[in-house]
């Protein structure tokens, strides 16, 4: 895939803040996915989350630390997820 590929973007409303969110092609997206999973396959919520703001949420551009509520972080993380994997994100996903 070429890097001048726009890559498709929506903007979505998390309590006050509004966020972009871009979707990564299918390889990216699933390199990604294996950066906040244990040996296990067990979901390590700071690696998701960290994974997330980097590569998903273009705008603006955030870390955890940037969060004093961990229900905005969440609820933010559950949509770009959504966004990105299609469908209903579960914490088993």
């Amino acid at each position: 895939m070429s890097e001048a590929k726009k890559f498709e973007q929506k903007t979505i409303k998390i309590g006050e803040n509004e966020y972009v969110l871009q979707k990564l092609p299918t390889r990216k997206a699933l390199e990604i996915k294996q950066k906040w999973l244990d040996a296990n396959g067990q979901i390590i919520e700071l690696n998701l989350y960290d994974e997330v703001l980097e590569h998903i949420v273009v705008n603006p551009k955030k870390t955890v630390d940037d969060f004093d509520d961990i229900s905005e972080l969440q609820a933010l993380g559950t949509e770009a997820l959504n966004f990105q994997f299609g469908g209903k994100y579960t914490k088993n996903n």
